[in-house]
């Protein structure tokens, strides 16, 4: 997993600032959605001033909590990313993506 933003927590969510080479410096923040329904999303995730994703709770078979994030941003190329927040070990919160290698056009055929 390679670490894009450090967040910290806030009362109304997360914020930080990414550390993705083509975005580095950007702020991300995860705003809480006011009224989720069931399926839908607990948090907005805003990117330089504009709604890029959202993110869902989410608890792993070992019982941590963690934050499953879909996120598209024009620099991306079209391409969907899909990072998780975790609490650090040390202190605050990551953004962590673990990036998937473009299969060859002969393997996504196959």
């Amino acid at each position: 997993m390679a670490t894009i933003a450090n967040l910290t927590k806030k009362d109304d969510g997360f914020s930080g600032t990414l550390i993705l080479p083509s975005l580095n410096g950007m702020r991300i923040t995860f705003e809480p959605v006011k009224n989720p329904t069931e399926k839908g999303p607990d948090y907005r995730v805003i990117m330089g001033g504009f709604e890029a994703g959202a993110a869902w709770k989410k608890t792993s078979k070992a019982g941590n909590a963690y934050i499953s994030a879909k996120i598209s941003e024009p620099s991306f190329h079209g391409v969907t990313i899909y990072p998780v927040v975790v609490k650090s070990e040390k202190a605050g919160y990551l953004l962590d993506w673990n990036p998937q290698p473009k299969r060859s056009r002969q393997q996504a055929v196959a």
